[in-house]
């Protein structure tokens, strides 16, 4: 049996990138790290980009009793995306020759009912024009929020957090942002969440919590917690822990994510049904850019950057 300061485990992970590595480069090597490519299927009409393998080696040392290689070729893939200006997305890992589980992914529930779309279409366009667009905004923060919850749990937090800031400055009121983040989840948490009242200070918290990632991440690239994952694995709404000596709360994401989701919901439940606003014409402002001519243009003329002042 060899001695633990000794071990020393093989780590291999696939990854997907936005840009391609010339072939006259056979590999690219720092520190433990080795980058090479792999043969990856192309057509005329593919994005630019391929496949790689990220390879080191998990060294233990003396005294050692943990690792998570996993997170480690997240770490070197992150900073690989800002130093080649490019996307890369995790894809799957060996570690010792063994295929690592990625986090756990517990199935939603299945979609067994219309849940009133039409009517809550006619109050989404009962906003004004400004108040459907920050809705809007709100929407599509949520639907990145979702996309990023196994990936990317830190970042899932902030924009979930982000998605309630886009209608709570303008439609709560409060001495600062929080205060504005709360009052307006407690004035539109529906019927079906009350329960989450019963005990005030810990639902109060929890929210407290949420919002603190949000800063955190914002101003000091702070994490979410592992304890958040915990929670979604166990099936709570949040789980108790000791941080720097100190114990905490932390939210379950999937909790939240739920949580946010009902309080948008019931905001849109809460407006009338007088139609205002046209969503194929806010798209149609989202095309037009608005620029200053060099000279005057006639109807059915091309124009061309030669007639525009860019400044």
């Amino acid at each position: 049996m060899r001695h633990i300061d000794s071990l020393r485990l093989p780590v291999q992970v696939r990854f997907k990138c936005g840009r391609e590595i010339s072939p006259t480069i056979e590999a690219l090597a720092f520190d433990k790290y080795r980058i090479s490519t792999l043969p990856s299927k192309k057509d005329l009409i593919q994005p630019a980009g391929e496949e790689g393998l990220l390879e080191f080696l998990d060294t233990w040392q003396e005294g050692q009793n943990a690792s998570n290689p996993e997170k480690e070729a997240e770490y070197v893939l992150a900073w690989l995306s800002l130093v080649f200006g490019m996307k890369v997305e995790f894809d799957s890992a060996k570690i010792n020759n063994v295929n690592a589980a990625r986090r756990g992914r517990i199935p939603p529930p299945k979609i067994d009912a219309d849940p009133g779309l039409d009517a809550l279409f006619v109050k989404l366009r009962s906003l004004d024009e400004r108040g459907v667009r920050q809705y809007l905004r709100a929407c599509e923060t949520y639907r990145i929020a979702m996309s990023m919850m196994d990936d990317d749990p830190t970042l899932a937090m902030f924009l979930l957090v982000t998605s309630v800031e886009c209608l709570s400055n303008s439609f709560a009121t409060g001495e600062g942002i929080f205060d504005r983040f709360r009052a307006f989840v407690l004035s539109y948490l529906p019927a079906e969440l009350e329960s989450e009242r019963e005990d005030q200070v810990l639902f109060e918290a929890l929210l407290r919590a949420c919002y603190d990632y949000r800063s955190g991440f914002t101003h000091g690239g702070r994490p979410l917690s592992l304890a958040a994952e915990m929670a979604d694995q166990v099936q709570r709404r949040y789980v108790r822990h000791f941080t720097e000596g100190r114990e905490v709360v932390t939210p379950g994401l999937k909790w939240f994510a739920k949580l946010v989701q009902a309080v948008l919901v019931e905001f849109l439940r809460r407006q009338t049904d007088e139609i205002q606003t046209s969503l194929g014409k806010l798209a149609i402002q989202e095309s037009v850019l608005r620029l200053r001519a060099k000279r005057p243009t006639e109807a059915g003329r091309v124009v061309t950057s030669e007639d525009i002042d860019l400044g």
